[in-house]
C-alpha cells in the first residue's frame, strides 16, 4: 500500500505482496473454564464455567522455524470473559503484550463487543514503551520504533476500520544487553540495561549509554549481578527500579531470589522496600507505587514514605508485565518455566495451576474484572502496555506476518531537492523527536481540543505532560478531554492527581464533584463542590451543588429527601440572586430531574430563572415573517451519530420535502460511524461547530433560520446551556429527552396526541404540540442471521427470560415490588439485565435487589453490553420484555416490537413513561398494557410462563407494528406543523 501524506488528501494505491508467513486466527479453548482472579484470600485457584463462551472465530496458528528448514504450525488457544472487550471499548484503549519466547508482540484491540487479535514477529522481544509519537520495542539485540501515522488508519485496508496506525521506521543496534523496560521520558527512551546493571539511554555514536546504576554495583560490566529489570518514571525521568538481589557478584541474585528483590530510589539511591520476591515492573499511578510481587504471584503498592508493601490481588500466574490506565490495572501472568531460576518461589508451589493470560484489575477493589487466558501456544508474558484512544490500532512491524498483508509506505508528497551546500549530516535513530515546548503544546492541544479535534488534543497532552512536569491545569485539561473522550475513569485519574497537586485548583474540584455525582457518591460529588467555592467563590458552585443527585436510589425515602433537597436549593438559589450569564459558562444538565417521577415543570421554570439567557436573535415569535421560498430549518444536537437521538431523528431529517424545507444540520460533536456519515448527507447543508457557547450562538443566529429544532434538551451540557437563549424566530424540542426545559426561548415542545394525559399542558412551560403519531421516521430494524437461543447469551434455555434491558437509572425504587412479584409468581424466572459501564451503578442496584429480592446473586442476571445486532438477538429471544415505570422505553421498545418480542407496559403520568403505550395505540394494539402493577405482574408472567398467550402476543405484533416503521405520515404531520408555526400551512 503506497500511502501519499500531504496537508490536503491521502491518496492510496494497493500493491499486493506474497509472504510465506500463515495468518493468525483465533479459536477458542476446549472445555472452556473461567480463572477466577478476583483477588482470592488466601491464595487459591477455584475454577468456574464461563457463562457463555464469547469466542466464535478461526483456529489461532502462526509459522514457527525450526532447525530443519521446514515451518512449522504453533495452535494458540484462549478464551477470555465477556467483560474484556467491553472495558477496552469504556476506556477507549487497546492493549500491546509481548512474548519473549513465542518472539511475538500481540495486539488486542476491540470491535463490536468482541476482540481483535494481530500478531507481528520481533526475536526474542521484550520491554515495550507507548509515547504519543512513538512505541519502542526491545528484542534480543536491537530496539524498533514505530512512528504514529493515524491520519492513514482509516486507508489501510482492513475488514475492521482502524482508528490509529504505527508503522515501523527505524531500529537501533544496542547488543544483547538483556533490554527488560523501556519507557519514554524528558531525554527520549530510557531502557532498562540487565545485562550491565543500569539504565541507559540511546546515542548515535554507542551501543548505549550508561546513566545510573544501583550504589553497591561497582563497576559496568557485563555480569547481570543485581537483575536489574523493571523501571518506573516520575515527571519525565526514571525514579524507582526493582532489581532481584542487592549483590555485586556475577548473576549474584539467584542465590536469594525469593526473598532478596528490592525496590531502590533512583535520586538517592537509597532501598525503599526489600524482602521481595522477584519483584517486576514498577509504576507511579495516581501518586502511588505499583508492582508485580512476581514470586508470590500478586499485584501490590508501596507506601513511598515507609515502604510498606500491601498486596492488592492475588492472581493464579507469576505476573510480570503491569500497565495502568484510569482506574484499572493490566497485568500480564505467566507460567513457571526452567526451575533452575524459578525454582523455590512461593508460586512454585503450585505450578500446575498456573496460567498464562492477563488479568484486569479494578484498583479501587482489588477485584480482577476481566480476564485474557491462554491454553496453548503462549506461555509467558514479558510486557504489557496500553495504547489511549485507540480501540482498534494498525502495528505494522518490520517483518511481514499475515499472509495477505500488504506493505505500506509513507512518503512526502512531493520530493524535496537536496541544498547540497549545506552538507548531509546523519543525526541517527529517531528515538527522541524534536517538538514544541511543554506550555506550547498545552495551548496547542487546547485549540484542538476546543475546535474538536479531540485526537489531536490529546496527542499534545500526553506530549506536554511527557516533555515536562505536569501543571494541575494542565491535569485538568486532560481530565476535561477524556470527559469528552467517553473515558471516565482516565479523567477521574486526571482530576486526582491535578487536586493533589493544587487543592485550591476550582476548576479541578468542580469536575471532580461532577464525576463524584455520575459516580452514584453525592456526599463526595458536596464536598468537592465546597472545596470549589472555598477556593474560588463562585454563583456555579451554589448551582452544582443544588444539581447533586443520586443515580441509583437505595430507597423511596432517599429518593424522597434528594427530591425535597433538589426543589429547596432550587428555591434558594431563586430567592438569594443567583445568576449565571451563559455567555461563555457551561451548565450542568438537568438530565436526572426526570428519573424521580415527578412534574418537572416547577423545578425547570425556577432554574431558567438563574441562567441568564442571550438574545441572538432580534424576531420574537409571532413576529416574524420568512422570507424565502423554503422554510429554513436547523435541527441541533451532539448525538448525531450511533445513538437513540440519531435513530430517532434520522428518518424526518432525511425526507421533509426540499420543496418547501431547506435543511440545516447541526452537530455539537464529532462522530465516525455510518450514522454519522448518513447525517453528514441527511440536510442541505451540515456544520459541525465547536464546543463553545458563544461561537455556537454566533453561527446558528447567521444561519438565518426560520425553525431551529433541538432534538433533545437535558441530555447534554452544551445544548442544555444553548436552550435559555434565542437563536432563531421560531425554536422548539422534541422528546429525545421527554421532559420540560422550563426555558422562556423554547416556544413549542413536540409531542404525541397518543402519549400525553389530558392534563399533559400543565407538564410543560412550552406550548404542547400533540402530533397525531410519534413524529419520527424510524427505520426497521432487522437482522437476517438465523435466530440464536438462550444459551448462546450465557441463559438457561429451561427457565424463562424477563428481559428489561435498559439503563439502570430507569429503575426506579417502586418498579421494585413489580420485579419481586414477577419472581415470586414465576420460580422458574429470571430478570435478565445490560449491565452498565459503570461499576458503581451496576453495585448500587445489586445492593438494593439483594435486600428486595431475597434470591437476587441466583436469579438477576446481568449481561455485559451488546452490539446492536446481538442486541436484538436478544430482544427476539427474551420470553417477554418488561417496561419500567415511572420511565419507559423509546428506542428499545421500537426495537422489540421489531423483533416480534412482547412488551408489557404500565402508562405513567408522564410523556417519559408513555411512549411504549403511545406506540400499543397506534397498532391499535391493549392485550399488554396494564393499568395496575397486579395486572403488570400477571400479564406479564402470563405472557412467558403460557406458550399459548406467547405465541398470540407475539402475532399480535406482527400483524400490527407495521405502522410503526417508515411511516410518510409521521413525516407529513411534522411538515405540516413547521408550515403552520410559520404562517404557511
Amino acid at each position: 500500500m503506497f500511502l501519499v501524506a500531504d496537508s490536503t488528501s491521502i491518496l492510496v494505491t494497493t500493491i499486493n505482496v506474497l509472504t510465506s508467513s500463515i495468518d493468525w486466527a483465533l479459536k477458542p479453548a476446549r472445555s472452556p473454564k473461567q480463572l477466577n482472579l478476583r483477588n482470592p484470600k488466601p491464595f487459591s485457584f477455584k475454577r468456574q464455567a464461563f457463562e457463555r463462551n464469547p469466542m466464535a472465530n478461526q483456529p489461532l496458528t502462526t509459522n514457527e522455524p525450526n532447525p530443519t528448514g521446514n515451518e512449522k504450525l504453533r495452535e494458540v488457544r484462549f478464551e477470555h470473559s465477556p467483560q474484556f472487550p467491553s472495558i477496552l471499548q469504556q476506556l477507549q484503549v487497546s492493549v500491546l503484550v509481548t512474548t519473549y519466547q513465542a518472539g511475538k508482540l500481540l495486539v488486542i484491540g476491540s470491535d463490536a463487543g468482541k476482540l481483535t487479535f494481530a500478531f507481528h514477529d520481533f526475536e526474542q522481544v521484550m520491554g515495550l514503551a507507548v509515547g504519543a509519537e512513538q512505541i519502542a520495542i526491545g528484542t534480543r539485540r536491537q530496539v524498533y520504533f514505530l512512528s504514529a501515522a493515524h491520519d492513514c488508519a482509516s486507508h489501510v485496508k482492513s475488514d475492521v476500520p482502524h482508528d490509529q496506525c504505527w508503522i515501523s521506521r527505524s531500529s537501533f543496534v544496542t547488543g544483547s544487553i538483556h533490554g527488560h523496560d523501556l519507557a519514554w521520558g524528558k531525554e527520549g527512551l530510557w531502557c532498562v540495561n540487565t545485562l550491565f546493571s543500569s539504565l541507559c539511554t540511546l546515542s548515535s555514536q554507542y551501543n548505549f549509554v550508561p546513566r545510573w546504576r544501583p550504589p553497591f554495583i561497582s563497576t559496568l560490566v557485563d555480569q547481570d549481578r543485581c537483575h536489574l529489570n523493571g523501571m518506573a518514571m516520575e515527571t519525565g525521568v526514571p525514579r524507582y527500579v526493582t532489581v532481584l538481589g542487592e549483590t555485586d557478584e556475577p548473576a549474584g541474585w539467584r542465590e536469594n531470589k525469593a526473598s532478596g528483590g528490592a525496590i531502590i530510589d533512583v535520586p538517592s539511591g537509597k532501598t525503599l522496600t526489600r524482602k521481595l520476591c522477584m519483584p517486576h515492573s514498577p509504576r507511579v499511578h495516581n501518586n502511588r507505587l505499583w508492582f508485580c510481587n512476581s514470586g508470590h504471584g500478586n499485584l501490590s503498592h508501596v507506601d513511598r514514605q515507609s515502604g510498606q508493601v500491601d498486596a492488592v490481588a492475588a492472581m493464579p500466574g507469576y505476573t510480570r508485565g503491569l500497565a495502568m490506565h484510569g482506574n484499572y490495572a493490566f497485568v500480564g501472568l505467566s507460567k513457571i518455566r526452567e526451575t533452575n531460576i524459578f525454582g523455590g518461589l512461593p508460586i512454585c508451589d503450585l505450578k500446575d495451576e498456573l496460567r498464562c493470560g492477563i488479568g484486569i484489575v479494578e484498583l479501587s477493589t482489588g477485584r480482577t474484572v476481566a480476564t485474557l487466558q491462554f491454553h496453548s501456544g503462549v506461555e509467558e508474558i514479558f510486557a504489557v502496555e496500553v495504547i489511549p484512544g485507540a480501540v482498534h490500532p494498525r502495528v505494522i512491524g518490520p517483518v511481514l506476518t499475515e499472509a495477505n498483508e500488504s506493505e505500506v509506505w509513507i512518503v512526502p508528497s512531493q520530493q524535496q531537492p537536496i541544498d547540497f551546500s549545506a552538507g548531509v549530516s546523519d543525526k541517527g535513530p529517531e528515538h527522541a523527536l524534536p517538538r514544541a515546548s511543554s506550555p506550547e503544546l498545552t495551548r496547542q492541544g487546547l485549540r484542538a481540543h476546543e475546535n474538536g479535534q479531540l485526537q489531536e488534543a490529546l496527542r499534545c497532552y500526553q506530549l506536554a505532560i511527557q516533555d515536562g512536569t505536569p501543571s494541575a491545569e494542565l491535569l485538568s485539561q486532560l481530565g476535561n478531554l477524556y470527559q469528552d473522550l467517553d473515558q471516565m475513569s482516565s479523567a477521574m485519574s486526571c482530576y486526582l492527581q491535578a487536586a493533589e497537586l493544587k487543592p485550591d485548583h476550582s476548576p479541578t474540584q468542580q469536575n471532580l464533584g461532577v464525576l463524584y455525582t455520575t459516580q452514584n457518591q453525592p456526599l463526595r460529588a458536596l464536598h468537592h463542590f465546597e472545596l470549589a467555592q472555598k477556593a474560588s467563590p463562585h454563583p456555579m458552585n451554589f448551582v452544582l451543588g443544588a444539581n447533586v443527585l443520586p443515580v441509583i436510589y437505595d430507597s423511596m425515602e432517599q429518593l424522597s429527601y434528594w427530591r425535597g433537597r433538589l426543589a429547596s436549593r432550587l428555591h434558594d438559589l431563586v430567592e438569594t440572586g443567583v445568576t449565571i450569564d451563559t455567555t461563555d459558562n457551561v451548565i450542568p444538565t438537568s438530565f436526572f430531574y426526570a428519573y424521580q417521577g415527578e412534574n418537572d415543570r416547577p423545578l425547570m421554570q425556577e432554574l431558567a430563572k438563574v441562567y441568564k439567557s442571550i438574545e441572538c436573535c432580534p424576531a420574537a415569535k409571532g413576529s416574524h415573517k420568512p422570507k424565502g421560498k423554503r422554510l429554513r430549518v436547523g435541527f441541533v444536537s451532539s448525538y448525531f451519530g450511533n445513538h437513540t437521538i440519531g435513530r430517532l431523528n434520522l428518518g424526518v431529517i432525511q425526507r421533509l420535502n426540499r420543496a418547501d424545507f431547506e435543511v440545516t444540520v447541526i452537530s455539537l460533536r464529532s462522530h465516525q460511524d455510518g450514522y454519522a456519515d448518513l447525517y453528514r448527507q441527511a440536510g442541505d447543508h451540515f456544520v459541525e461547530l465547536p464546543r463553545q457557547p458563544s461561537v455556537v450562538r454566533k453561527a446558528i443566529a447567521e444561519m438565518g433560520l426560520d425553525v431551529l429544532v433541538f432534538t433533545d434538551i437535558g441530555m447534554d451540557c452544551l445544548t442544555q446551556t444553548l436552550c435559555y437563549s434565542r437563536m432563531a424566530p421560531i425554536q422548539a424540542v422534541t422528546w429525545g429527552h421527554p421532559d420540560t426545559t422550563g426555558s422562556p426561548a423554547i416556544d413549542y415542545f413536540i409531542s404525541s396526541d397518543l402519549a400525553e394525559p389530558s392534563d399533559a399542558d400543565s407538564h410543560y412551560s412550552e406550548q404542547l404540540v400533540r402530533l397525531p403519531a410519534m413524529g419520527v421516521h424510524y427505520p426497521m430494524p432487522t437482522i437476517t442471521d438465523p435466530p440464536n437461543g438462550k444459551a448462546h447469551f450465557g441463559l438457561d434455555r429451561n427457565r424463562n427470560v424477563y428481559l428489561c434491558p435498559q439503563t439502570l437509572f430507569k429503575f426506579h425504587p417502586g418498579f421494585d415490588q413489580v420485579l419481586q412479584g414477577i419472581l415470586e409468581s414465576d420460580p422458574l424466572g429470571d430478570l435478565v439485565m445490560i449491565e452498565s459501564r459503570n461499576a458503581t451503578w451496576n453495585d448500587a442496584l445489586k445492593t438494593r435487589w439483594q435486600r428486595v429480592f431475597p434470591d437476587a446473586d441466583r436469579r438477576v442476571r446481568f449481561l455485559p453490553s451488546q452490539p446492536r445486532d446481538e442486541f436484538l438477538r436478544l430482544l427476539r429471544i427474551a420470553d417477554v420484555m418488561l417496561d419500567p415505570f415511572p420511565f419507559c422505553g423509546g428506542n428499545t421498545t421500537y426495537e422489540a416490537l421489531a423483533m416480534e418480542t412482547p412488551v408489557v407496559t404500565f402508562p405513567g403520568k408522564f410523556l417519559r413513561g408513555r411512549l411504549t403505550f403511545a406506540m400499543y395505540q397506534r397498532m391499535k394494539l391493549d392485550m399488554m398494557v396494564a393499568s395496575t402493577p397486579k395486572e403488570y405482574i400477571d400479564l406479564s408472567v402470563r405472557i412467558a410462563t403460557d406458550p399459548a398467550t406467547g405465541k398470540e402476543a407475539r402475532l399480535a405484533i406482527r400483524e400490527t407494528s407495521s405502522v410503526l416503521y417508515e411511516n410518510q405520515a409521521d413525516v407529513d404531520a411534522y411538515e405540516e406543523m413547521l408550515k403552520r408555526w410559520c404562517g404557511r400551512a
